[in-house]
């Protein structure tokens, strides 16, 4: 997928501020409070001692001596009191504006293409992109933590050059070149970390998938039985001890700006308070006075500091929200203009033309030259070895790919013309990987909310698919980890509750890509026949690896080398005596 163009650090900055105005408005009041306190309570620090020195050397009277001090007092627990509230409640929202973006980056992931998505490059974008938002110090949430913070340095910055100005401009130029000099190493240290994201992004994506399938419950037994650990524990300990390489790499970058502001504190601080000692002896400023300004020059620092790191973690932040826009950003499925309306039985005729298909023009191709017309109520097989290409064509029939070459034509109408939602409803289709949601039976079957289901033509699918003896409540939780008096089934059970989904959804034609891989042999032909009559005229499309299973069919294609090497019906294939009648020998001695 083409990569679009990184926005600026103020378009990120104003994305960020937008959405958040939207969504949790809250913390853009938090981060201005932030930011004014940022400024009072060090200002208060450096001014008290000033005010009493004034006092103690009789500048001003006692009195008001005591109403500046109970003032500033005041002020100063006030803005503690206000920002440990703010603390306190502050993390509840950040949360909720990062289950915002959550949102958003999922129900992205659900219209973009599939190919893309299904892609090592996709997969690798995906898991950036929940690294960032999982990271409560980078992109969004660290971004609006560093611009409160940031807002009330900046003003504190104004502030203190002011009041330092007023001793010397000079002053004021060396902290600010040093600052300088100290933000372009700073640029360059998160510049290194932010060009190599990607090497430990992959890392993170292969640990993140070993997690998950060794926690997985129905993995434990394979990993118990053939002693797993071992392996596992090495891979788990290989990609750890990858990760903390890249993470003592960035940590030594990160010592070369500790070095450099410890270095550069030494000669700006230096040069500063060398002045103001010079000042005070001859005579040029008061004790007070010295106090307020040897204040302001260590708060000036401490100011310059911050913003210099805060302009870094901002860019560095603001690149992260790029990744994130990125893929928000990126064009979703390819859809025509054209609409295919058909009643849900229609009969629908599919039609290849010079049909090719490969991920990369650098990878071999999957299907190559493929013409085929499948017409409007015939019941088609799709049969050959593993990686024969039927799972890819029926890919290809559903709009998830796109042909590299061809066209397919649905009723006449080029696929490339129609709208993908159109082209969606036209099938039922189950295919290998199959899902159970955490949800009732009639909701897993229906897939719409609970009001609109038909609960008569629930059963009816669930009769049909050999379900209905095994579960006569409909209202049953399909899982024991949200519900205790839910239900686990059993692999075969699984295949034909999804059936059963096929089954209950109208549409003109009906595609099993090997559903039926948990049952044996005699059940599956089973199930085929029962599909034979469900398809009632309807264009169906049948894959198994089991050649005899499909038998019923109007006629059996079998796939080898990319394309359609055999043709016919089953006892026309094996008079050919061709390599689909090799493999039905082969495989039926099995069963004899």
């Amino acid at each position: 997928m083409k990569r679009i163009k990184k926005n600026g650090t103020l378009q990120n900055v104003a994305y960020v501020f937008h959405n958040t105005w939207n969504w949790e408005r809250s913390i853009i009041f938090f981060l201005l409070m932030q930011a004014i306190i940022g400024v009072c309570t060090p200002f208060i620090s450096i001014y008290m001692p000033s005010v009493i020195l004034s006092g103690v050397t009789g500048e001003i009277s006692l009195q008001r001596l005591l109403c500046i001090v109970g003032a500033l007092s005041f002020v100063f627990a006030l803005c503690n009191m206000i920002n440990s509230y703010i603390q306190a409640v502050n993390e509840t929202h950040l949360t909720n504006n990062k289950v915002h973006y959550l949102t958003e980056i999922f129900k992205k992931k659900m219209v973009l293409d599939y190919q893309f998505v299904e892609s090592e490059n996709g997969q690798n974008q995906f898991q950036d992109v929940l690294n960032i938002l999982f990271n409560d110090n980078s992109g969004v949430s660290g971004m609006l933590q560093l611009l409160g913070n940031y807002l009330g340095q900046v003003l504190g910055f104004v502030l203190y050059v002011g009041i330092i100005s007023m001793l010397s401009p000079w002053i004021v130029l060396v902290l600010l070149v040093t600052s300088g000099i100290y933000l372009f190493i700073l640029w360059r240290v998160n510049a290194y970390e932010y060009d190599h994201r990607k090497q430990w992004t992959v890392i993170d994506k292969k640990l993140n998938y070993l997690y998950n399938k060794t926690a997985d419950y129905r993995n434990n037994k394979d990993i118990k039985l053939y002693s797993m650990k071992g392996w596992l524990t090495f891979l788990i300990n290989s990609l750890i001890e990858a990760r903390l390489k890249w993470m003592v790499r960035i940590h030594r970058h990160n010592f070369i700006t500790v070095i450099a502001d410890v270095l550069l504190l030494l000669i700006r601080d230096g040069l500063a308070y060398l002045y103001i000692f010079h000042a005070i002896f001859d005579g040029q400023i008061q004790i007070a006075e010295f106090t307020l300004y040897f204040g302001a020059i260590s708060g000036f620092s401490g100011f310059v500091t911050n913003i210099v790191q805060g302009i870094a973690s901002v860019t560095r932040t603001c690149k992260e929200v790029s990744v994130i826009r990125e893929y928000l950003d990126a064009p979703t499925v390819h859809t025509g203009w054209k609409e295919l309306t058909l009643d849900p039985y229609d009969t629908l005729e599919i039609e290849l033309r010079n049909v090719s298909f490969r991920y990369t023009e650098d990878s071999p191709y999957i299907l190559k030259n493929i013409n085929l017309t499948v017409h409007k109520g015939e019941k088609i097989a799709l049969v050959g070895e593993n990686g024969a290409g039927k799972t890819t064509l029926v890919k290809l029939l559903c709009g998830f790919y796109r042909p590299t070459q061809g066209e397919i034509y649905l009723n006449g109408t080029a696929m490339s013309e129609l709208k993908i939602e159109d082209i969606y409803r036209l099938y039922s289709v189950v295919f290998q990987s199959i899902y159970v949601l955490p949800m009732t039976v009639a909701q897993n079957i229906a897939l719409i909310d609970q009001t609109q289901i038909d609960l008569e033509r629930v059963q009816s699918c669930l009769q049909m698919s050999g379900l209905g003896d095994s579960i006569s409540d409909l209202n049953l939780p399909l899982t024991k980890l949200i519900d205790e008096n839910g239900v686990n089934l059993s692999g075969g059970e699984t295949q034909k509750l999804i059936l059963a989904r096929a089954m209950y959804k109208e549409s003109a034609s009906l595609i099993l890509d090997e559903p039926t891989s948990a049952l044996d042999p005699i059940a599956e032909k089973e199930l085929y026949e029962a599909y034979n009559s469900l398809a009632k005229g309807r264009t169906s499309i049948f894959v198994s690896h089991r050649l005899a299973s499909t038998q019923f069919c109007d006629r059996i294609l079998f796939l080898n080398n990319a394309c359609i090497e055999e043709s016919g019906s089953h006892q026309e294939l094996l008079q050919k005596g061709g390599k689909y009648s090799e493999l039905f020998q082969l495989q039926s001695q099995y069963y004899k």
